[in-house]
C-alpha cells in the first residue's frame, strides 16, 4: 500500500504544471522504503510518509521555478510537495491510521 502512494506521487510529478522534470521510479522506491524504516521505528503512518518524501524527493525533480515566485526555492519546494502529498492522500484512505 506505501508503494502505491509512492507511485502515484512519483508520477504526479511527471506532469504537474510547476515540475520541470519529475522523479524516476527510483524516487518511489526509496520513499517506500523510507517509510517503512520511519514506521518500524514507531512513526505513525502519515507522519512516515512525510518525512520520507521530503527527504527522497527533494533532489529527485527540478523546479520550473516563476520569475515572479515570492518564495525561495525551499520553501517553494517544501510547498510543491506538501500539495503533491495532500492530493495522494485525499485519492486515498490507505495512509488514514484509523481505517486499517
Amino acid at each position: 500500500m506505501i508503494a502505491k502512494h509512492a507511485v502515484k506521487l512519483v508520477r504526479m510529478t511527471r506532469s504537474h504544471p510547476r515540475i520541470k522534470r519529475g522523479a524516476s521510479v527510483r524516487a518511489a522506491i526509496a520513499i517506500a522504503e523510507l517509510t517503512i524504516g520511519f514506521v518500524k521505528i514507531k512513526l505513525p503512518t502519515k507522519e512516515a510518509f512525510l518525512e520520507a518524501v521530503l527527504l527522497a524527493l527533494p533532489t529527485r525533480i527540478e523546479l520550473d521555478r516563476a520569475t515572479d515566485s515570492q518564495q525561495d526555492s525551499t520553501s517553494e519546494m517544501k510547498s510543491l510537495i506538501q500539495s503533491l502529498i495532500e492530493a495522494v492522500e485525499n485519492g486515498s484512505e490507505i495512509l488514514d491510521e484509523k481505517k486499517k
